[in-house]
């Protein structure tokens, strides 16, 4: 199999749901990134064995620091691609409705550009992609949360906390649990990609080609020139 398109995987952790909470009304609730994570499957037409993470963690400084470091990451990614005549697309849990609306807010609080997370790159929501069979111990669901899908896939996930526990954390100054929690949540995201590649590639080829799903093994996927990307 082959494709020029490569996932680049994208999950970060914050003090809130909302992004536009200013510390001055409320320090304890002030919207935050507190870490990034990405994560790279390099191999991922094949056993997807050629991983590579890079993780930005915000151990009490300054936010547009750990949002800087994170694009200049990704951006870095992108020009290595391109010169490998690659293409990556972002990949994440439920990004589409939180993660690229955090962060464009927080982008633009600084001044930062949000590219590529808020647009660029195609973006692959893997929480469009699966569902949980109703004969399944977990019961059915067509739009399970990360942690109970890999529980119906069987993987380890190693770390027993989840994103609400996060804001807490980093009141706590725990910044090697938030660092350890989005690390495994990337982790994890890439084992259930992996297993679960034919739907991923579905739905990501789906989303961008009026709803034409090409098979993984499609030696060169064919996308519109011009596509609205429903945010």
């Amino acid at each position: 199999m082959a494709s020029n398109y490569k996932p680049v995987f994208f999950d970060m952790e914050t003090t809130g749901f909302n992004p536009t909470v200013p510390s001055w009304y409320s320090n304890s609730q002030a919207a935050r990134v507190t870490a990034v994570s990405i994560g790279e499957i390099i191999d991922w037409t094949e056993d997807g064995d050629e991983r590579n993470m890079y993780t930005v963690a915000n151990d009490g400084g300054m936010e547009y620091e750990t949002i800087e470091k994170a694009r200049d990451a990704l951006l870095k990614i992108e020009s290595d691609y391109a010169d490998n005549g690659w293409e990556p697309f972002l990949v994440g849990h439920n990004i589409i409705k939180f993660d690229v609306m955090y962060w464009a807010a927080r982008a633009a609080r600084y001044r930062i550009d949000p590219n590529p997370v808020a647009g660029g790159w195609r973006r692959l929501d893997t929480l469009r992609a699966l569902s949980i069979p109703a004969d399944s111990e977990q019961g059915s669901s067509r739009y399970p949360g990360q942690q109970d899908y890999a529980d119906y896939l069987g993987l380890d996930y190693k770390d027993e906390l989840d994103g609400s526990d996060m804001p807490e954390a980093f009141k706590n100054g725990d910044y090697a649990k938030i660092k350890a929690h989005v690390e495994d949540d990337v982790s994890t995201l890439m084992d259930i990609f992996m297993l679960e590649r034919e739907d991923m590639v579905d739905e990501l080829w789906g989303h961008y080609d009026d709803g034409h799903e090409d098979e993984i093994d499609e030696p060169e996927p064919v996308f519109n020139e011009s596509v609205n990307i429903d945010l």
